[in-house]
């Protein structure tokens, strides 16, 4: 039975995990790890390999780690670029510095630096947006109850004609 418990125990540890871990590209588009199949374990060890190494300060560069960036800090126009909830302050604090910066090119005439602007805007209102919905989905998850794996267990046993614990 504890080895049982154990296997549930890392199976929602997982679950969590991943459902922790859901990021969104530039287009505020989900981009998860696979969850099941013979490729699941390796996603995952990729994934946190990937994090190490090629960690940004707004998010993770999802380019494999054999590649070069032929062109760095151009990551809001990347479709290699991918971000989680845990730097949702840093896009915000990005977006209305970004207006802020559009707004004074504006005002300067500097076409060419408004239209990289509006890019990156557009971008970071997408990623953004995708951030709300994964945060709207884990809300109403968190919303169902917890669940009891012991009450389970027990309710297993007497299913079977055994006694409980």
């Amino acid at each position: 039975m504890t080895a049982r418990y154990a296997q549930l125990h890392d199976e929602t540890l997982r679950r969590e995990i991943m459902r922790w871990h859901e990021r969104v590209n530039i287009r505020g588009e989900r981009v998860a790890l696979p969850v099941r199949g013979p490729l699941e374990e390796a996603a995952w060890m990729k994934e946190r390999i990937a994090h190490a190494e090629q960690a940004l300060p707004n998010g993770y560069c999802g380019l494999p780690l054999v590649q070069t960036c032929s062109h760095p800090n151009a990551c809001l126009s990347c479709d290699n670029f991918l971000t989680d909830a845990s730097f949702r302050p840093v896009h915000e604090h990005q977006l209305a510095h970004t207006r802020e910066l559009r707004e004074r090119a504006r005002q300067d005439g500097s076409l060419r630096l408004v239209e990289v602007l509006e890019r990156d805007e557009r971008s970071l209102t997408r990623i953004l947006h995708g951030l709300d919905e994964i945060d709207a989905d884990r809300h109403r998850f968190d919303v169902m109850p917890p669940l009891d794996v012991v009450r389970l267990a027990v309710e297993r046993q007497h299913r079977r004609g055994g006694e409980g614990p």
